[in-house]
This record gives C-alpha cells, sequence and structure tokens, in this order.
C-alpha cells in the first residue's frame, strides 16, 4: 500500500515540476493513508487524505490541478490504483497549531513538501466522525505509540475554539462523547473503542 501512496506522490511531483517550475506546495496528509505510510498499518484504502490547501491562489491552483490529474476518477488515478482526495480543514476539525507540530517527511521530491499530522492531532482528526474504521485507526494507534488522553483533548479543545456557532452543539459534544470513550480505552476500563 505504501508503494502505491509513494507512487501516487512521484507522479504529482513530475506533474509540477513540468507545470509550476520552481513552485511547491506544502501537503498534510491524514487519514488512514498516513497511518500506512507512517506507521507501517497494514490496512487498505483506496484514498490518499490531503488536507486543502487555505493559502494563496497559487497553492490553490496547484491543489487544483493535482485533483484534476489524480481525483477519484480519473485515468492516472485508476492506473495508480490510489486517488487524491481533497479533506477540507473544517470536516475533520483539525486542531490549532497543527502545522507547527506536523512531521516533514523526507522525499526525493521538488515540487512537493509532505507532512504527517503528530499523532494527537491526527487522532482528534477522527472524533468527529468516529467510525468503526476510524475507531480501527485510532485502537492501533494507541497500541503502537503512548498517547497522553489529556493532550488529546486539548488538542480537540483547540479544534473547537474557532468553530461557528451552529456546528458546536451536535459536532461538538459528539466529538468529545468519542473522546470519553478513546479516554476510557486508554485508562484500561475498556477494550475496545
Amino acid at each position: 500500500m505504501k508503494e502505491l501512496i509513494t507512487n501516487l506522490l512521484n507522479a504529482l511531483d513530475e506533474v509540477f515540476v513540468k507545470e509550476f517550475p520552481g513552485r511547491s506546495l506544502l501537503i498534510y496528509h491524514v487519514g488512514r493513508s498516513s497511518l500506512v505510510w507512517k506507521y507501517g498499518f497494514q490496512s487498505a484504502t483506496r484514498d490518499v487524505d490531503i488536507l486543502t490547501p487555505d493559502g494563496s491562489e497559487s497553492d490553490r491552483e496547484m491543489w487544483n490541478k493535482a485533483l484534476a490529474h489524480f481525483g477519484s476518477d480519473t485515468t492516472n488515478a485508476k492506473e495508480l490504483g490510489v486517488y487524491l482526495d481533497a479533506v477540507p480543514n473544517m470536516l475533520p476539525w483539525v486542531p490549532n497549531g497543527y502545522r507547527k507540530r506536523a512531521i516533514r517527511v523526507v522525499g526525493p521530491w521538488r515540487s512537493i513538501e509532505l507532512f504527517h499530522l503528530e499523532p494527537h492531532d491526527l487522532i482528534v482528526t477522527k472524533l468527529r466522525r468516529f467510525a468503526a474504521k476510524d475507531r480501527q485507526d485510532i485502537q492501533q494507534l494507541c497500541e503502537l505509540i503512548e498517547i497522553d488522553p489529556d493532550l488529546v483533548e486539548q488538542r480537540l479543545e483547540s479544534a473547537y475554539y474557532l468553530v461557528h456557532p451552529q456546528y458546536e452543539d451536535s459536532d461538538r459534544e459528539s466529538s468529545f462523547a468519542n473522546l470519553r470513550k478513546l479516554q476510557q480505552f486508554l485508562s484500561g476500563d475498556s477494550t475496545e473503542l
């Protein structure tokens, strides 16, 4: 699976080098595919989730070109076996300051700067939806590395700090209810999420 993701990133880099010479794009890799890459998860996924750049017009132009070449229904994605998926920053409620804590991935790319979210930040992005695969991803991550439940709570608070009030009640309530399940799991009061 990591090889498929690498092939996609390499192909994306080639497109950017040709179409945007001398420019580069910061890419924040999230979701299951980032866990496959960084931690060697054996889980399969068909999409490579990337937080949608919210920077300059130039960044958005590059990102739109990336989706045009490697989005879900493109010929390139079908040939590669994986596709780029745009994840708006507001959908997983990314913690404030995540960019400063993100870990840069060293690679051969000339026009891509790839980053993985710090593990506590990544967990926060999965607490809102908390589908079965999100719970499985979180549980596997907790079994691999030490997760501080208080830090996850702080990061979740920061994710909702500037959220529009219309989303606050239901989304915030369910995200924090899911956090409580995670805290019970981490304390040993529950064997599953």
